[in-house]
């Protein structure tokens, strides 16, 4: 009798860890507004196993004129597409528009408000399909465009969109607290620390990038282990700043083919693998997002090349291991 309990109770564990896995939601990463987006990139994006991707929208190139909004036909054309077959999306909004502030990542009240605008607009006109916003991308931050800066343009923009839809998870850039390690905790009363906790209290989650390949002098293994451990801090770390649980999307994630790191197409599929079963396995994470849909370009030593499920040749996009790998994977996750 008390063999069998063991064996219920090891059960009922084991479902409830499969469970927890499940609620992270799987995604690719499209790039619509690069050309990277064409009639057959929907039946790519389902073949990989998911119904959400990540692409961006850049503030100028709706807002050519102050205050007038125009999307031009192909992003027209490529969201339509995405609703139409039930393709969710997490958005990157850009943040340089030359009618504000230089061209320059906005500071003055008056581009903080255009933005705030402009952000709205995206939300408004996408509502009901998009999931997540990014205000801005691996932001980089300057003496001149501090973490306080950023703060204010994410609290404002946060505001204007959860004002037209209170369902989209807004997404803050880890340049809001300066990009630093799950350290020491910034104190109240410094720019930083007021800074970091002004946007926090509107912030829906934190973006991370994970590329564990970049830890030089690691083994893969121990690299993705030390990315778990990081994580893990991370999240620990923003829930002492916030006072409340804050998810982590994993906006980008992956693995290339790069020869001089012996990542060729099986090793690129293996490793991917295990970094997708480790996010899943992560109750903080919300979502995770694999980058890319498609290899970028062709050229064997170029870094950005070669991240993709699939690859481009003469001949059209052909599935590469990775692709099996992580549908699998995903797929095995999903509720």
């Amino acid at each position: 009798m008390r063999l069998v309990l063991f064996f219920v109770l090891l059960l009922t564990q084991l479902c409830a860890e499969a469970k927890a896995a499940s609620s992270v939601r799987f995604g690719v990463v499209t790039k619509s507004e690069q050309g990277m987006f064409g009639s057959r990139t929907i039946d790519l994006i389902r073949d990989a196993g998911v119904s959400v991707i990540r692409d961006a929208v850049s503030w100028h190139k709706i807002e050519r004129v102050r205050d007038g909004y125009v999307w031009d036909a192909q992003n027209e054309a490529a969201f339509s597409a995405l609703k139409d077959r039930g393709i969710s999306v997490v958005l990157v909004l850009t943040m340089r528009n030359d009618l504000y502030d230089g061209g320059e990542f906005p500071k003055s009240s008056s581009s903080i408000a255009a933005y705030a605008r402009f952000a709205a607009h995206v939300a408004q006109k996408l509502r009901g399909q998009t999931v997540a916003i990014e205000i801005g991308n691996e932001v980089r931050l300057s003496r001149t465009f501090r973490p306080a800066d950023y703060a204010a343009l994410f609290v404002a923009a946060a505001n204007a969109i959860h004002a037209v839809d209170p369902e989209v998870a807004v997404v803050a850039d880890p340049a809001v607290f300066d990009n630093r390690a799950a350290k020491a905790i910034p104190k109240l009363g410094t720019p930083l620390g007021d800074a970091v906790r002004r946007a926090l209290r509107v912030a829906d989650g934190v973006a991370v990038h994970q590329y564990p390949y970049q830890r030089i002098g690691m083994t893969f293994a121990r690299s993705q282990e030390f990315m778990v451990a990081a994580m893990t801090r991370r999240a620990a770390w923003l829930e002492v700043l916030a006072g409340r649980p804050i998810p982590l999307y994993v906006t980008e994630y992956g693995w290339p083919q790069l020869a001089g790191l012996a990542l060729g197409a099986q090793e690129q599929a293996r490793q991917l693998g295990m970094t997708t079963r480790a996010l899943a396995a992560m109750p903080f994470v919300r979502m995770a997002i694999v980058y890319e849909l498609a290899d970028s370009c062709s050229a064997p030593a170029a870094t950005e090349c070669t991240f993709g499920l699939y690859k481009r040749s003469s001949a059209g996009v052909v599935a590469k291991p990775a692709l099996r790998e992580f549908r699998d994977t995903v797929t095995r996750f999903s509720p």
